[in-house]
């Protein structure tokens, strides 16, 4: 097992170097479970891990607490706009 420490939510920083290498691209799958309401850019974090998923990734995210900047419909205009939800 391995960990890697870094901040995909710095605005000004779309790649951080802790995440930079190909393996951290194309992902089946990007998850976050009971956390998402803690970050402040809510939108910026789905969109940097949206970015990181293959073409027909998913993003899961399970919460149960809401967050006051952020609503899940605020998702599909963020795919679409990346070109990565198709119907």
């Amino acid at each position: 097992m391995h960990a890697y420490q870094g901040n995909l939510c710095v605005p000004d920083e779309p790649n951080p170097s802790a995440f930079a290498s190909p393996e951290f691209q194309n992902f089946d799958i990007a998850a976050v479970g009971l956390g998402f309401h803690h970050f402040d850019d809510p939108e910026l974090a789905a969109q940097r891990l949206v970015e990181r998923l293959r073409p027909g990734g998913v993003l899961f995210i399970l919460d149960f607490l809401p967050h006051d900047k952020f609503h899940v419909r605020q998702l599909q205009p963020l795919y679409l706009r990346l070109g990565r939800l198709s119907y």
